[in-house]
């Protein structure tokens, strides 16, 4: 489409919560959209007294009462929430307040409304306000009405948003643009993310996915710009396939005797959490196996030897390489008394034992994730370093202890796990990128591309971020082929972070396109007492990965 979308607005008032300031601000300064309707819900407020309300709420009184205490007790670091004008945002737009034709769950808009809405020729109407909508509003706009659903409308229907993904225990919690219909929470899918769902607290929940929906928004309208409706319908018709039944129950506010027992249970989960806490500490270990035919990679896991290191540290990120017959593991070290990581090598001897740790990479920020790769006849690595928001390649001087700093690929990123490979005479990079204050690394995974591997010119690609699943993206360890086929370990961090491995077939791989398929997830069953397994690895005749175990303080 030429020049900026035409953006509709429907709000109640100016004052909105951050997440929507943040949302509209991103979409604006993209220079893809212009807001030039703003529709305003004019109905009155109620005039009933409080105690009418407070009669009329009785039947959910002990959820309103739940809410205002985890909303003061569990506090967000950043308020999705919190009051904020989009007065600055709105300026240039026309106002026009409108009193819908109301029933008892829909609105609907009169005639004269309806015309005097067509009249501005808008390609989007974004719905934040109103209730349900039905009748012609829903296609005044060239690209119909955009609304979000705080919830993933192929598992969780209605409301209250967040709070029954805690309650029940569910890994994910999701959220879902869609173009509206006349099928409730049915309609046509645009983008769709998840979150991890916080273990015991609705406010951090409600916060955490929230975030990650701000940018979904600024996504699909740059999508629109670029592409053009039809081919922009067709893609994302493409990318999420409409679910032809819901067959979970619509989810309501639950009543007293509902959140008497939530109340019960979260006290119980929350005690169980804290003494556990006092108890025990989590420690990773690392797992290795050997072939004897160079380029097996060992597949039965419980025949993997587990190297536990002192009760001091824990070892995670395992990457394994071989050179002149010895075998090294570079690996993220992190002592509980500094709480910072850094780099070590340690080498596999032949007879099974294990080298003392050297450290060859520690920089006065967190460091993790050792990723190597061999380029030109040198061996890089690139170990993780959000905290300084960088991402850094290191050079081997001399193997295996030797290195220094060569350069920054990307600076003034939140990424994390950044993973380099070669393909079709290009290099390509995986990372997961926090897009939002609010938000978190483990949701999104963006892919890089570049012709040289010593380069700042690392293009975006178009589909960014190419995942949006918080059960699968992060990434777990070095691409590797097999059969002619590439395939990606993964993360799965829904519950808790980094909770299994999971293995994708890469399909589609051009400057264009992306598409992988889900091939196998690798649950952390071979070990007792294990709890996650994150990575995956492996060079010449070794596989390596890693563990979570809680030990005794």
């Amino acid at each position: 489409m030429d020049g900026k979308l035409r953006l509709g607005l429907m709000i109640r008032g100016t004052a909105q919560p951050q997440w929507v300031r943040s949302m509209l601000e991103r979409a604006i300064t993209d220079s893809c959209a212009e807001i030039v309707l703003v529709i305003d819900d004019a109905r009155e407020e109620s005039g009933e007294s409080f105690l009418g309300k407070l009669l009329r709420s009785w039947h959910k009184i002990l959820f309103l009462l739940y809410t205002a205490i985890d909303e003061r007790v569990f506090r967000a670091a950043h308020n999705a929430f919190a009051s904020a004008t989009i007065d600055d945002l709105i300026r240039n737009a026309d106002r026009m307040r409108v009193v819908p034709i109301s029933t008892k769950l829909s609105d609907r808009f009169n005639d004269e409304d309806i015309t005097a809405i067509q009249s501005y020729n808008l390609d989007v109407i974004l719905r934040l306000d109103f209730r349900i909508l039905r009748g012609a509003i829903l296609d005044c706009a060239r690209c119909g009405v955009w609304s979000f659903h705080h919830g993933d409308n192929r598992v969780n229907r209605g409301g209250p948003p967040g709070y029954w993904e805690v309650m029940e225990r569910d890994g994910a919690t999701g959220v879902t643009l869609q173009i509206l219909t006349e099928d409730l929470d049915g309609g046509i899918v645009l983008d769709r993310s998840s979150a991890c769902t916080h273990p015991y607290s609705v406010n951090r929940n409600l916060n955490s996915f929230y975030w990650n929906s701000v940018p979904m928004l600024q996504r699909s309208l740059r999508r629109l710009q670029t592409l053009g409706r039809e081919q922009f319908l067709s893609e994302a018709a493409v990318r999420f396939p409409s679910q032809p039944f819901y067959t979970q129950r619509l989810y309501k506010t639950p009543t007293n005797r509902v959140v008497l027992k939530h109340y019960f249970a979260l006290a119980g989960r929350l005690l169980g959490i804290m003494l556990q806490g006092l108890i025990t500490k989590d420690q990773w270990s690392l797992f290795v196996a050997s072939e004897k035919q160079s380029g097996l990679m060992s597949r039965s896991f419980f025949r993997f030897k587990r190297i536990q290191p002192p009760s001091d540290r824990f070892w995670a990120d395992p990457f394994v390489i071989e050179r002149d017959g010895k075998r090294f593991i570079a690996i993220e070290e992190l002592p509980y008394a500094t709480g910072k990581g850094h780099i070590s090598m340690i080498e596999l001897r032949s007879d099974g034992s294990i080298g003392k740790p050297q450290i060859i990479i520690n920089e006065a920020h967190h460091l993790s994730y050792p990723f190597m790769i061999e380029d030109c006849g040198n061996l890089y690595m690139i170990p993780e370093s959000q905290q300084n928001k960088t991402i850094d390649l290191y050079i081997c001087d001399e193997f295996p202890n030797r290195w220094r700093k060569v350069m920054t690929l990307m600076s003034s990123v939140e990424a994390v796990d950044a993973t380099v490979f070669k393909h079709d005479g290009r290099y390509w990079m995986f990372t997961n990128i926090r897009s939002t204050k609010g938000g978190s690394t483990w949701n999104e995974l963006s892919l890089f591309s570049a012709a040289e591997l010593c380069t700042t010119e690392w293009t975006p690609h178009p589909m960014n971020p190419i995942v949006r699943d918080v059960t699968c993206a992060r990434p777990a360890g070095a691409v590797y082929q097999q059969n002619g086929q590439l395939f990606r370990p993964s993360q799965n961090c829904s519950g808790h972070y980094g909770r299994a491995i999971v293995i994708a077939r890469i399909d589609v791989l051009t400057a264009t396109e992306y598409k992988e398929s889900f091939i196998q997830q690798i649950e952390p069953d071979w070990a007792e007492g294990m709890i996650s397994t994150h990575t995956l690895n492996h060079h010449g005749s070794t596989t390596v990965t890693d563990g979570l175990f809680r030990i005794r303080r």
